[in-house]
């Protein structure tokens, strides 16, 4: 599901709404509130860092264990662990911030606790080294500085799968012992993701396959008309192998809105999701 707040899409992964559902079926629903406003701190965290290296805010993606920001640029490492980084810091910092309260006025606590808790329990499922968890992409950072992206990528899929193997398997033996675990949500969360990862590898692999085709002695082009509210990952599935194919854009009444290479679609797919358009794509190129 897709929306948008002012020029901000938000999209909201599969299993978030199910999250919610979860704890407001268990009767938690100062629980799911208590959430709602820990996921927006921490989220504010990420924007405000984001913005504070100059970075353009493609897409918000909401899962259940907080939000993904896709920027248009391509960070750094480094500029890409400050971001990360400033997530889980926020919640810590509420965290804190709200057990001070309750310990100085100790008839709030009981209506602080599930703040306290729900900041806690984002800060630390956020540090689990899978994307696109906070941890996995600080991870990603760090491994960045000295292997391929295309690897990397492969790396944080297979630590997905593993990581999500692990959490679906404690989350059903918890089930059956008569208690739910948010772990049934965790596990299904970080496979799918780490099937994306895989997806993501592939293209960042394609990426770097043309652009030494193109340096090594150059390769034929092939030019294609697709309508700007194609979804990429449709587009992509046009391009012939063993040629770089360039996307002319238009618009409802075939009127030519821009070109798109293969490098910027790619590099799109990867920063802003298959969810994007190539008319979006396009714009972000501008």
């Amino acid at each position: 599901m897709t929306f948008r707040i002012g020029a901000t899409p938000f999209v909201v992964h599969p299993l978030t709404p199910f999250a919610f559902a979860a704890m407001l079926v268990l009767g938690d629903t100062a629980l799911a509130l208590s959430l709602l406003w820990s996921l927006a701190v921490h989220e504010y965290a990420h924007i405000a860092f984001a913005r504070s290296f100059g970075c353009e805010i493609g897409a918000l993606r909401i899962t259940p264990f907080g939000g993904e920001l896709r920027l248009v640029e391509k960070l750094e490492p480094r500029a890409e662990l400050a971001i990360s980084a400033a997530g889980p810091a926020a919640s810590i910092v509420l965290a804190a911030a709200t057990a001070l309260v309750a310990d100085i006025l100790p008839a709030l606590s009981g209506a602080l606790a599930p703040f306290c808790a729900t900041s806690l329990l984002l800060a630390v499922s956020n540090l689990i080294p899978a994307h696109p968890l906070d941890g996995g992409r600080m991870l990603s950072a760090f491994l960045l500085r000295y292997f391929s992206e295309s690897a990397v990528r492969r790396v944080m899929a297979l630590i997905g799968v593993i990581l999500g193997g692990a959490a679906l398997f404690g989350g059903a033996f918890l089930l059956f012992s008569g208690q739910f675990s948010q772990f049934l949500i965790l596990g299904p969360f970080l496979i799918l993701s780490a099937l994306h990862e895989r997806k993501t590898a592939f293209y960042a692999l394609r990426r770097s396959e043309s652009k030494k085709a193109v340096i090594k002695g150059g390769m034929g082009a092939r030019l294609l008309a697709v309508p700007d509210d194609m979804y990429a990952r449709d587009a992509v599935r046009l391009f012939a192998p063993g040629a770089y194919n360039v996307l002319a854009v238009v618009d409802g009444e075939l009127c030519m809105l821009g070109q798109l290479g293969e490098a910027e679609l790619l590099d799109g797919l990867i920063r802003l999701g298959a969810e994007a358009t190539v008319g979006e794509m396009l714009n972000a190129t501008r």
